[in-house]
């Protein structure tokens, strides 16, 4: 009885499996590529938590969870939902749930770290102002830090193999994905041609069957739903012309608001800016500079310049945005939301962009 092409596919993955676990035993620590963009996530999951929380209570007049001399902090709830991520991370092996756990982990980060004031104060002051600043130091800190280390880290031919592998095993347990697939052989071209791993890989990645019986998951489909949609839009001229004009407006928008904060001053002949006001001036100079070398590149190479303006916009979420809560929550907040729906836009105009080249290169 000849196996049918999926069997066939299961038993040379399966024996892929087995080489490449005895090939990697030895490394203690692989680098997983899509790691800053969990990191990302995570970031923004934090700081739209802070958000959130110190808007609502400031609606709703800070109530406490509890009663009879006890509060429920909700540090306490951050605790619950980051031990929940690593239990979730512990347990299973599904490839997208990085994605899901590292919003989970923001979210409880953020929810934790928002009670900074309470403990480096004696008085247990939760508004203590220096506290936001402290808590965006160590945002800003943490992200850069982890840019540094992206760029600096090197990966080992075992560590594009791995996440080659890695790769392969979730188009096995997902579906087959085109995309995901071309990936994969990408990775394994910067692998040892003569390794018997990298063959042997390269092999069940050409053999693929185009369908499996494999179930696709809600989030898999809306994914992929969004992906499509995007892959038929961004053939149009008037949606990269809009992405274009909104960069330039959002520019144009930090320039003047870093005009306004000085024109005041200008007017009262006073230059003794406040930390407030100095560093919606720099951060706004600063998001705005990011956002125009993009503009300048772009005609040159699209997948670049998309790269400054998500830059300049995460710059702005994680900079600007906090002397702006911290002058007008309201308005900070209702900005900050609109920046997030714009920065998912740009993530998947950005992936659609690195498909793209990945295509061009297969050609």
């Amino acid at each position: 009885m000849i196996p049918s092409p999926a069997a066939t596919f299961n038993l040379k993955f399966s024996f892929g499996c087995e080489i490449l676990n005895k090939e990697m035993k030895k490394r203690f620590l692989i680098y997983n590529i899509d790691a800053f963009g969990y990191f990302e996530s995570l970031l923004i999951a934090a700081v739209t938590t802070i958000f959130g929380i110190r808007f609502y209570l400031d609606l709703t007049g800070y109530p406490q969870i509890g009663g009879g001399g006890l509060h429920i902090a909700h540090m306490l709830w951050g605790g619950l939902l980051m031990l929940l991520c690593i239990v979730m991370l512990l347990t299973f092996l599904n490839r997208p749930l990085l994605h899901f756990a590292s919003i989970m982990g923001g979210i409880g980060f953020g929810a934790f770290i928002d009670e900074l004031g309470k403990f480096i104060t004696s008085d247990n002051n939760y508004f203590f102002e220096p506290t936001f600043a402290i808590i965006y130091i160590i945002f800003i800190l943490l992200f850069i830090l982890y840019r540094f280390f992206e760029k600096r880290h090197k990966l080992s031919v075992n560590e594009y193999l791995s996440n080659a592998f890695e790769l392969t095993r979730q188009a096995a347990t997902e579906g087959i994905d085109p995309q995901v697939k071309d990936r994969a052989l990408d990775l394994l071209k910067k692998c040892d041609a003569s390794n018997i791993v990298v063959k042997h890989l390269y092999n069940i990645l050409r053999d693929m069957p185009s369908e499996t019986a494999v179930h696709r998951g809600f989030l898999t489909k809306i994914k992929q739903s969004i992906n499509a949609f995007y892959s038929r839009i961004m053939r149009k001229e008037w949606f990269t012309r809009g992405i274009v004009i909104f960069f330039v407006i959002f520019s144009l928008f930090n320039l003047w608001r870093a005009i306004d904060v000085v024109s005041l001053y200008f007017k009262l002949q006073d230059f003794s800016l406040s930390f407030i006001d100095l560093g919606k001036f720099i951060s706004s100079i600063i998001s705005s500079i990011i956002v125009v070398f993009g503009i300048l590149i772009f005609q040159r190479s699209h997948a670049k310049a998309y790269n400054f303006f998500k830059f300049g916009l995460l710059f702005s979420l994680f900079v600007t945005q906090f002397f702006d809560f911290y002058s007008n929550q309201l308005l900070a907040s209702r900005i900050f939301i609109f920046y997030i729906l714009i920065l998912f836009v740009l993530n998947t105009v950005v992936d659609q962009e690195n498909v793209k080249i990945s295509i061009n290169n297969h050609a």
